[in-house]
């Protein structure tokens, strides 16, 4: 009984987590795309809100990222100014590293 209680309590645990926010800045790595863009994370079990503000103004329509077990996630959107973007949520909890690069590879971009 104790397995079964044990088993049940370890497939729960992720529906019982709480929800986080934070935020992050961009920091361009590669090209000369701009940077300083903000991006405000609102975290549930499995998935994450990626709102993106550029000079105190959402840019597009917020990013929803699959967070798998680990804690990272992939996605990609169309971003207005720069086309077809992939997004990386870093493996971990709570704030964590973010990059992002267009997939034409003309930019990069960390947010921490």
């Amino acid at each position: 009984m104790r397995g079964i209680l044990f088993v049940a309590l370890l497939f729960a645990a992720p529906a019982l987590a709480q929800t986080s926010s934070w935020q992050a800045k961009a920091k361009i790595t590669s090209g000369s795309c701009a940077d300083g863009a903000i991006v405000f994370v609102t975290e549930e079990p499995r998935k994450a809100r990626l709102v993106f503000v550029l000079q105190g103004r959402p840019t597009g329509t917020p990013l929803d990222v699959d967070i798998g077990q680990d804690g990272g996630g992939f996605a990609e959107r169309a971003n207005a100014m720069y086309g077809p973007t992939t997004y990386q949520i870093f493996p971990g909890i709570g704030k964590r590293l973010i990059k992002s690069t267009t997939n034409d590879g003309k930019c990069s971009w960390t947010w921490q």
